[in-house]
């Protein structure tokens, strides 16, 4: 008989299997979502930050009422009266017609009426500043002059203001008119004009005496 031998058998060798640490696997999972947390706080946190700042340092808006508007009216300015003193008036003439009366300078020329035409005159020493009273029509004209400006004024008359319009002509000239009852009233720069250019200086310094002269015209009949 053969002898066998035994030989010794090696147990089967099973392959190594890599052992899981369930532990560090969900360890590693809440580190990751932490810092997810983490990332998101300070995110948001941040961008709160930079929100107060930008409302704190925005200026604020002043609201301010809107004025309540009021109505406006035209506020019309009397023309002042006449300011010469009363001295110098006591110096003055007295011209008594048929209808009518006034005062004037000493140093003014008075002329008319006469049979033909119911016309009185009065001229300033220059003979550059007139201012006539005629019954009916207007004596004089202006020989075409262009009116350039024109301005409106008050003139009173015994006592009456009368709105009136000052036509300045050619600005070398000027004159005024209106109607008191029947009779006209002209008065301005020496007219007709024609040889002799009237002087809008003289009227311009004239204006205060005219003033005080028409004031005194007062109507008797």
């Amino acid at each position: 008989m053969e002898n066998t031998t035994n030989q010794p058998t090696n147990p089967a060798e099973t392959p190594n299997q890599t052992l899981q640490h369930p532990d560090n696997s969900h360890r590693g999972k809440f580190i990751i979502i932490l810092g997810v947390i983490v990332l998101l706080l300070i995110v948001g946190g941040g961008a709160y930050f930079l929100g107060t700042q930008k409302n704190n340092t925005q200026p604020q808006q002043v609201i301010t009422p809107s004025p309540t508007l009021q109505p406006t009216s035209t506020v019309t300015t009397p023309t002042p009266n006449p300011t010469i003193s009363t001295n110098q008036k006591n110096n003055w003439k007295t011209y008594n017609g048929a209808n009518y009366t006034f005062m004037y300078p000493a140093d003014w020329i008075q002329t008319g009426p006469s049979e033909f035409l119911e016309t009185v005159q009065l001229m300033n020493p220059n003979k550059t500043v007139s201012i006539t009273i005629s019954k009916g029509q207007f004596p004089y004209g202006f020989g075409g002059e262009n009116s350039t400006i024109t301005n409106k004024i008050t003139v009173n008359v015994d006592g009456k203001d009368i709105d009136e319009t000052e036509i300045i002509l050619n600005n070398r000239g000027a004159y005024v008119d209106f109607a008191v009852g029947e009779y006209n009233i002209l008065y301005g720069t020496d007219y007709p004009s024609g040889s002799m250019q009237a002087s809008l200086s003289d009227y311009n310094a004239s204006k205060e005496t005219i003033a005080e002269i028409i004031s005194s015209f007062k109507l008797t009949n």
